[in-house]
């Protein structure tokens, strides 16, 4: 029976195992995209941005999907805006005539206002485009972050092989790359 063959297999199994294991997470794990709309007011579409929505805004949070299927993460950045008793309230409704009613962040008529702008929400084929790249090129990132992570560790992992091998062979007094003692 040669022990340091039988161990060479085991070591091979388990790292064919890890890139496995990190080739499946990695294709498996759909990439996050987040994408920023603000809304400025009522009537008028939510338009992409490279804004961070402030803290004052509404927010509504929600999934949507680009036409090639992917998935992205969309916050509606509902603005403020200051109204006539000088305080900084997000426009929820407007009846075309100038008049306009709005309220804090949280409460019950801006939630319904972000939930009514949620569904009437659709990605405009230039930011279906945008988005659609943006999901692609998050994706081969991801890949390739995974690949640099899983060589490092494969790396480490044949590193502490070797020395066990190293350590064991001295003890036996077995020379380098054999398996048994020479006769």
């Amino acid at each position: 029976m040669n022990v340091f063959e039988g161990a060479r297999r085991i070591a091979l199994f388990i790292a064919g195992v890890a890139v496995v294991g990190t080739a499946f997470a990695t294709v498996a794990h759909a990439p996050y995209v987040p994408a920023v709309y603000e809304v400025v007011f009522p009537g008028l579409p939510p338009k992409l941005t490279k804004n961070d929505c402030p803290s004052t805004a509404g927010r509504q949070y929600f999934s949507a999907k680009t036409s090639q299927g992917k998935s992205v993460s969309i916050t509606l950045c509902m603005l403020t805006m200051p109204f006539d008793n000088g305080e900084q309230l997000i426009p929820f409704r407007s009846d075309g005539k100038g008049m306009l009613w709005g309220n804090g962040p949280y409460s019950e008529e801006v939630s319904a206002y972000g939930r009514r702008l949620e569904q009437k929400f659709q990605l405009t084929a230039v930011d279906d485009k945008l988005l659609s790249e943006k999901v692609t090129d998050v994706f081969w990132a991801n890949i390739r972050e995974s690949a640099k992570y899983l060589a490092l560790g494969l790396a480490i992992y044949w590193l502490v092989i070797w020395a066990i091998g190293w350590i064991v062979r001295g003890f036996l007094g077995i020379p380098q790359g054999a398996d048994r003692k020479p006769d």
